[in-house]
């Protein structure tokens, strides 16, 4: 049974957090696969342009989507890392001594790894 979401796209905002959440609990690669393909082709079923744009990235990226599942590694880590220096270039742009804008990124990311 499909649903008509044109006038509810908050319904749809949260078909698609639902599929996600579904996803990430998926156990191995092959089921996850399988869950993507269902998805894909409910998404083209609907036939609604902007859900037809983002299938095109679920497309594109069908494969490594899939093995999230086979090793769950990713690279949250290093982009939280990445962000945090971009805004600490942003804060300190005038910042004159480079060696003190080097110590105030060490100090930035690695605050964890300090003595209290």
């Amino acid at each position: 049974m499909l649903l008509d979401y044109r006038g509810f796209p908050f319904l749809l905002n949260l078909l698609l957090e639902n599929f996600i959440y579904k996803l990430t609990l998926m156990s191995n690669k092959s089921n996850a696969m399988n869950l993507l393909k269902k998805w894909i082709q409910y998404g083209e079923s609907l036939s609604i342009p902007e859900v037809s744009e983002a299938l095109k990235t679920f497309k594109n990226w069908k494969i490594e989507i899939a093995n999230y599942h086979q090793c769950r590694f990713t690279n949250a880590a290093v982009e939280g890392k990445n962000n945090k220096i971009k805004a600490l270039q942003r804060r300190s742009y005038f910042l004159r001594n480079r060696q003190s804008y080097e110590y105030r990124i060490y100090l930035e990311c690695n605050s964890e790894f300090l003595p209290a």
